[in-house]
């Protein structure tokens, strides 16, 4: 390594503060801290000092403590950081994380039984000192036996040390060529790589955090709105207002219980929906298929799909056979999807382009098959929180800000009375002073100025409304999540939807075709057999992703109803019986016994469908691959 270099790697090992790109229209930027024992013994004595009014402070501004406690260091030395979530260049959001560090050289079974849930004392001394396989999304892929990482938003974004830099951990879904991913498919990880892979990424579960009743309680007591309430309340009781102020005390009661009830059945429900736990067969490096727990589950795990209804846990990709889904729990649409199986060849694997082969975790399974008697395996890229549950349910924990323009006429109004109250506080001090009146009697009769700022019974008030719209919401079957938005919505006046398909019915009708010749456009047929020596027509009996599930024909509408029009009959092959065709999953399309138009149509008794390529949107395009008898 030259001169040059090594000063490189010195100027990088200094920075304090780091932009990470974690989405779209999201940015993260990361700064260093570590503690100063100086600053944190001033800023206890000031909690003395303040009667605990800092430390409240504190609370509701965390980055403050870390200010006052803290002191800015290279990203290399820092032991806490300040997250600072940029939203489209326009929002701002604050964490502060603390740096852990994550080491097989000192394995506490305690530990891991916390973490992982296992105690196996024989699987931790096997694994000890052995090194953990990480991969991030700069695209450094390393093995160590240490590393020091931040969980943000549910993500883990773990310290490279030869970039000097954070970036976030990634399963096999980045920089994993296909055929890497079929590579002994035959041959799974055994126990201890997944041991250690499971150190890295975690359980393979959704964790929705669900709060105490206790914890709630403070949180909400610990509100802005209900601190200043007990300042009222104090003022009020010693100015003698002791049947309002007994008013204000229930209706705030019932306000905090009301909004902790709802608070808590709502982390139930997010709980509950995402909640899964079942068993799985996964290959072993010995070749032996074992059944495992769904949250034992790793990236690079090899997979076997049941025949048919069943629910994928992960996100996966499809080694063998063809598997028929439903993930309408995905994308709405409760067309059945088919996955084919992931070409084996150097091309990176990319979540968009190889979607067909892709199986997402929540999505149902209808029905698998496979080329005779061998089962349906899949390659495990992702688990837990790295899917596209995971992050729906990411998505839902962590909002994206919204600024309404009715959030800021309030910070406005608000403004201009405490303004006000702060003038009229000014004024009472100065003139009864000058009356000569005692300083307690001032105090207070100023201090009730204050009071008007915020009525005491605004928090109870709008809770109380909240939960009334929400529960009139729950009657039409409409479910809020972020209740803080029903204030606001009654000031919307244009609704957008994302397609046509949400105001339009589901039924569809074949009218007819309009083949082209020679590039000129021909008369309009309706009756659809007379094309039978048009190529189009022969487009229109294989060129689809149809399949018969329990004896029915299943697929895009738009497809059923093209297919249809052919009259022709399509048939699935028993998947046992593979001599006819060379196929995974054998798919034949046949003309009708009795019919004059097709009977004798280029002499052709059957077409079979050999392989099919997934309709693609960047193409706009579908193909098949057919035999003809």
């Amino acid at each position: 390594m030259t001169d040059s270099d090594g000063t490189k790697i010195d100027e990088q090992s200094k920075i304090h503060c780091q932009k990470i790109h974690t989405g779209q229209d999201e940015d993260i930027q990361v700064y260093g801290f570590k503690r100063s024992t100086l600053k944190t013994t001033v800023t206890y004595i000031s909690y003395i000092l303040t009667v605990g009014f800092l430390r409240l402070l504190f609370h509701w501004y965390p980055r403050l403590y870390l200010y006052a406690t803290h002191r800015k260091c290279p990203l290399k030395q820092a032991t806490k950081l300040l997250v600072i979530d940029d939203y489209q260049g326009r929002y701002k959001s604050y964490f502060v994380k603390d740096i852990k560090t994550v080491s097989t050289e000192n394995v506490s079974g305690k530990l891991f039984n916390s973490i992982l849930g296992s105690n196996d004392i024989h699987l931790l001394e096997s694994v000890k000192n052995k090194k953990l396989s990480i991969n991030l999304e700069n695209g450094t892929k390393s093995e160590v036996t240490e590393y020091k990482a931040f969980w943000c938003k549910k993500q883990c974004y773990i310290w490279d040390v030869r970039q000097n830099e954070f970036s976030r951990l990634v399963g096999l879904d980045k920089y994993t060529a296909c055929s890497d991913l079929h590579f002994g498919q035959n041959k799974g990880l055994s126990k201890e790589e997944q041991f250690l892979r499971r150190i890295v990424y975690g359980n393979n579960e959704i964790v929705v955090p669900v709060q105490s009743i206790g914890v709630l309680l403070l949180l909400e007591v610990l509100n802005p709105f209900y601190i200043f309430q007990v300042f009222t309340l104090a003022v009020w009781f010693a100015e003698g207002y002791l049947y309002y102020t007994a008013a204000i005390v229930c209706m705030s009661f019932f306000g905090i219980t009301s909004s902790i009830l709802q608070t808590r059945k709502n982390q139930l429900n997010l709980k509950g929906t995402v909640a899964s736990s079942e068993n799985v067969r996964v290959c072993r490096s010995t070749g032996v298929f074992e059944s495992i727990p769904s949250n034992e589950l790793v990236p690079g795990d090899i997979i076997e799909l049941p025949n048919h209804h069943g629910t994928v846990v992960c996100d996966a990709v499809l080694l063998t056979g063809q598997c028929i889904l439903n993930e309408s729990m995905l994308t709405g649409e409760s067309v059945p999807v088919t996955k084919t199986p992931l070409p084996s060849s150097q091309v990176p694997y990319d979540s968009k382009q190889c979607s067909h082969h892709t199986l997402y975790s929540g999505t149902t399974i209808i029905q698998t098959r496979c080329y005779g008697n061998g089962p349906v395996l899949a390659r495990v890229i992702r688990t837990g929180l790295h899917t596209n549950r995971g992050a729906l349910v990411a998505a839902i924990l962590y909002p994206p800000p919204a600024d309404f323009k009715f959030d800021q006429d309030s910070y406005k109004f608000i403004g201009i009375l405490a303004f006000i109250a702060s003038c009229g506080f000014i004024y009472t001090v100065v003139t009864k002073a000058s009356r000569g009146i005692t300083a307690g009697d001032i105090a207070i009769k100023a201090l009730d100025i204050i009071t008007i700022v915020v009525p005491p019974a605004l928090p109870a008030a709008m809770t109380v409304g909240k939960l009334y719209a929400q529960a009139r919401l729950k009657r039409a079957q409409i479910y809020c999540i972020n209740s803080r938005v029903i204030n606001v919505c009654g000031s919307i006046n244009c609704v957008c939807f994302d397609k046509t398909g949400t105001l339009t019915e589901d039924g569809l009708d074949m009218w007819g075709v309009v083949p082209c010749t020679n590039g000129i456009l021909e008369e309009s047929e309706k009756n659809i057999p007379k094309l039978q020596d048009h190529p189009l027509f022969e487009g229109m009996l294989v060129c689809h992703s149809l399949t018969i599930i329990d004896g029915k024909l299943c697929g895009d509408p738009l497809d059923v109803k093209m297919f249809e029009s052919t009259e022709w009959i399509l048939e699935e092959s028993d998947t046992t019986q593979s001599d006819k065709y060379d196929l995974l999953a054998p798919t034949v399309v046949k003309p009708p016994k009795n019919n004059s138009y097709t009977k004798n149509m280029n002499k052709i008794s059957e077409i079979g469908i050999v392989q099919q390529y997934q309709f693609s949107s960047s193409l706009q395009r579908m193909s098949v691959i057919l035999k003809q008898t």
